[in-house]
């Protein structure tokens, strides 16, 4: 959090929270009542004072004032780090590098998702094309399409990895009959309200 925030915390303790301006989409971008935030001072501004709270949802500390974000999928999105390298590493929509993935899931609609000690990070649907190179057997082998067509359709019968940092990670099969929100911890209400 940046220094003037909590600087500004500490002089204005008790300004009232903020509901249903902010959201984060699918895709990692900042919207203010449903427009898109293009400025990148902004956009630098509130990654780097988001912060997940207590009660396991999430907000941005807009000085004294906390904004509370409202979720379009998960409280991180998942970027390829760039340059692309033979080794597959993450950077979420803050820029930060996602270095300690605890797993990696498939869900039925073939999205991606990582589980991190932050939170889970659904990976950006623009990513997946040059993703498909990084999906192994449980050696590291490169599956071929045929194979790998069939993985994505039963992940866990046919043992589908990912190679991230040089290390297959086994791709857990991930059922709609529990929600994102349930299985991760994590709340992601269409437009937060105070409780």
């Amino acid at each position: 959090m940046d220094e003037r925030v909590e600087r500004a915390l500490r002089q204005w303790p008790q300004v009232p929270d903020v509901h249903g301006w902010l959201s984060l989409d699918r895709r990692g971008n900042w919207r203010l009542r449903g427009e898109t935030i293009s400025n990148p001072n902004l956009i630098g501004f509130i990654a780097r004072n988001y912060l997940r709270l207590d009660s396991g949802s999430y907000a941005f500390q807009n000085g004294p004032q906390r904004v509370h974000v409202a979720l379009e999928a998960t409280p991180w999105i998942a970027r390829l780090h760039r340059p692309l390298q033979a080794q597959l590493r993450f950077v979420d929509h803050t820029g930060a590098a996602l270095d300690a993935i605890e797993a990696v899931y498939l869900d039925e609609d073939a999205q991606l998702l990582l589980a991190t000690p932050g939170g889970p990070a659904l990976v950006d649907d623009r990513e997946l094309l040059e993703l498909l190179g990084f999906f192994c057997d449980a050696q590291g082998s490169a599956l071929d399409d045929a194979t790998l067509n069939t993985a994505f359709a039963a992940p866990e019968a046919q043992q589908l990895h990912l190679a991230i940092h040089g290390q297959a990670r086994p791709v857990q099969s991930l059922s709609g009959t529990i929600s994102l929100e349930q299985h991760f911890g994590f709340r992601a209400v269409a437009s937060p309200r105070p409780d």
